[in-house]
């Protein structure tokens, strides 16, 4: 794949232990922080699964993006329809003040 490079700020004492685990497995920094993302980005998906079907489509154009997002939304609306939550979206719920 190819590389980014990239500017951020991180936390001082954060990055100095960074830096002497980098030493001490001789390893790159870089490979390092492109580990822990990677981990996290895999726990957020287990966690929620629409961050996968987001992660996924992220390398395709924004249309298809869209759609994505729209078919999903469509989705939940149906499940909410089946099976609403008290107070939200249900006929005879009137906004506040109407």
């Amino acid at each position: 794949m190819a590389r980014k490079v990239f500017s951020t700020t991180m936390d001082e004492g954060l990055l100095k232990q960074l830096k002497i685990l980098a030493v001490q497995l001789d390893r790159p920094l870089n490979d390092l922080l492109e580990e822990a993302a990677r981990k996290l980005l895999q726990e957020k998906q287990a966690a929620d699964p629409d961050a996968l079907l987001f992660a996924e489509r992220a390398a395709e154009l924004e249309v298809d993006c869209l759609r994505a997002i729209k078919a999903r939304i469509v989705k939940i609306e149906h499940k909410r329809a089946e099976d609403p939550v008290p107070g939200i979206g249900q006929e005879g719920d009137r906004a506040p003040g109407s």
